[in-house]
């Protein structure tokens, strides 16, 4: 929910009925769950069209652990199958 809320702060969302969408900003993941993530390498990009203030950027921090061990299993994306 973190980077739901950066987005909303920088424009993507409204906080109220009637305020408008800025429509350049978003997150893209580039990383999954369980995915390894190497020194210096990113795991998201920002879009913004204003500056990004340091508050903002340190919640994006605050959004993921990043943990030298073991990756965690990938979880499946299929919920179920039909046949």
């Amino acid at each position: 929910m973190s980077l739901a809320k950066v987005c909303q702060k920088l424009g993507a969302g409204r906080e109220r009925t009637g305020d408008s969408i800025n429509l350049a900003v978003g997150i893209v993941l580039r990383k999954s769950v369980g995915e390894r993530v190497g020194v210096g390498e990113a795991w998201a990009d920002i879009h913004h069209d204003t500056p990004l203030p340091a508050a903002l950027l340190s919640k994006v921090a605050e959004a993921v652990v990043i943990e030298d061990t073991d990756p965690y299993p990938t979880p499946s994306r299929i919920a179920a199958r039909v046949s």
